[in-house]
Parts: C-alpha cells; structure tokens; sequence
C-alpha cells in the first residue's frame, strides 16, 4: 500500500512538471500579447513595455519558467490578469460553483449507470439491452454543447419549466456561506425556497454534463459484467443453487468492480474538464466559465492555474482509485513481479 502511495505520489510530481511545462509554452506561443490587453489598445509603446517589464515578460524563456515553477512551489498561480486578484483566491471563490455540478453529475451518472449496465449484461439481447446500448451511443456520439442547448430549447424555451442559465432566479439572495454550495448551505441553513430554486437551475446542466459519463459507465460495466459472469466459478455458484441475483451481485458485480472502479476515477475527471463546456452553455459561474472568459482575454495566469489545479485533482483521484483497486483485488501488484 505505502508503495503505491509513493508511486502515484512520484507520478503527480512528474505530471505536474509536464503540465507546467506544456502550459507555459503554450501561453507564450498563443497569439496576443496580455500586456496590450492590460494596457488597451491605445496605449503608448512605452506603457505596454513597462506592463512587460513588470510582468517579467522581456526576461528570457527558461528565466521565466525558473520563476513560474519557484511561485508554483509556494502555491503561488500568479494574479489574474482581468480580475488582479491572486488566481488562487480567484479558483477558490469559483470551485465550490464547479464541484457542487460536478458532484451531482457523478451522482446521475453512477445511479443510472451502474443499474443499466447490470441489467444489460443480464438481460443480454433484450430490450433493456438495446436501450442501454442506444444510450451508450448517444451519450458518446452527441457533443456536450449540443446536448445542452437542445435541453435549453426543450425544456426552457419550449415547455418552460426549467431555467436556462445561472445558480439562482434574479432576486433570490445567496443563501448564508458555509461551504459554497449552494444546496447544501441551503439545507444547512434551513432556506428552503432557495434550495428548491437551486435544484430546479441544476437540473439541466447536471444532464447535460452526467450523460457522455454515464454513457461510459454503462457501456463498461456492461463489458465486464458479461466477461465476469461468464466465468466458471460463476457457473459453478449457479449450480451451487444460489439465487440469479445473489450470484450476480456477490459474484458478478464485485469482480466487474475492480477495473470499474478506475472507469469511474476517470469519469470523475473527466467532469472537471467537460465542466468547462457545460458551464459555458448554461452561463453557471464556476471554475470552467471563468477560465473561458480568462481564454477570451488572454488572461495566461488564470489559464495556468486552472490547468494545475485539474492536473493536481485528476492524479490525486486516480490515487484514491488505485488504493481501493488494491483494496479489492490484493493480488495486484502494479507491475511488480511477486
């Protein structure tokens, strides 16, 4: 176990040290220059050098790095170009928006997911079984954005039942900070009217966002609940005259976990990076909304941070699915020779 720790431990340093290095050429070989975008287009020469100067932009390449990675070891991201706030303190106001979107997503996804994918691989060849594979289909065959927009049409703009953009209705406060969240704070707090308001703005972009994972989620569990419940202990536990269902969750179901459990880790993940897209559309003002509008400005701080910041989590989850991995299957050992 220790081991293990250390591995993925050396692994995210390592993959920190790739995902800066690649953010910080990628923001110096975009087109644009944030020192023009911070003095405005009609500012002097002079002005826009000293903007340079003063961001360290004029010092040679590997200066500038040296500089970027001494800040990232302090947790230093560097300061906002559009807001002039620290990008930390910028990610920090933003992330509870995104995680509270994220959370319910992965929620969605693993309470349809995971039952349509055992369904399916038991019920193989029956309509459950074409339903779940049409859903597989669409959920990875249609993009995002377009998903999402075709939710606003339908159920906004068509029907209007539900909102189309934001956290809360226009003139409905924030409920008290605890955490962020805003359900959870509600419900902490006792404000009813704005929790029920808060789930009725979370409806559309929580589906928008959980189908291309549940997708995933499906159609991989469906896989390898076949390949498992194929096997010979598992024939050989029907024949023992244990109940279907008790063969399929006690057999089935927990050796069809174990490459699962990374799937889902990955899926995780994944709805931190396609936040970006879906708090686009629905306007939600999270980490993903600001780092579009960050891109739009050329604000390369923000753009790096951002980038760490889902670098550090994507590998931090990947850890805790590799540990309950070896939790479950003990006989892994992770390319080492027993």
């Amino acid at each position: 176990m220790l081991k293990v720790i250390v591995q993925r431990l050396a692994l995210l340093v390592m993959v920190l040290f790739f995902v800066s290095i690649a953010t910080f050429l990628m923001a110096r070989v975009v087109p644009g220059d944030p020192a023009q975008v911070i003095a405005g287009p009609h500012a002097s020469a002079q002005t826009v050098q000293a903007i340079r100067h003063q961001l360290g932009l004029d010092q040679p390449l590997p200066v500038q790095y040296g500089d970027y990675v001494v800040s990232l070891a302090h947790g230093d991201l560097g300061s906002s170009i559009t807001t002039q706030h620290p990008v930390a303190e910028d990610l920090k106001t933003y992330f509870p928006a995104t995680l509270e979107l994220v959370f319910y997503a992965f929620v969605v996804a693993l309470a349809v997911g995971v039952p349509l994918g055992i369904v399916a691989a038991v019920k193989r060849g029956s309509a459950v079984d074409y339903v779940a594979r049409i859903v597989a289909i669409g959920g990875l065959s249609l993009p995002t954005f377009w998903f999402g927009l075709v939710l606003i049409l339908v159920f906004y703009a068509k029907f209007g039942v539900l909102p189309s953009s934001g956290r809360l209705s226009s003139g409905l406060p924030p409920p008290p900070h605890v955490t962020g969240i805003y359900t959870l704070d509600a419900a902490l707090t006792g404000y009813w009217a704005t929790f029920l308001d808060c789930v009725k703005h979370l409806i559309l972009p929580v589906l928008a966002l959980s189908y291309v994972q549940l997708a995933v989620i499906v159609r991989q569990l469906r896989s390898s609940m076949m390949e498992v419940l194929s096997q010979d202990f598992v024939r050989t536990a029907r024949a023992s005259g244990l109940s279907t269902w008790t063969v399929i969750m006690r057999f089935g179901l927990r050796n069809a976990l174990v490459p699962m459990v990374t799937v889902v880790a990955v899926s995780f993940g994944s709805l931190l990076g396609g936040a970006v897209v879906t708090e686009t559309v629905f306007d939600w003002p999270g980490m993903g909304n600001y780092v579009v509008h960050s891109i739009q400005s050329l604000d390369f701080p923000a753009i790096m941070g951002f980038t760490i910041v889902i670098a550090v989590v994507y590998v931090l989850i990947n850890l805790i699915a590799d540990l309950i991995n070896l939790a479950l299957n003990p006989e892994v050992r992770y390319g080492v020779s027993s």
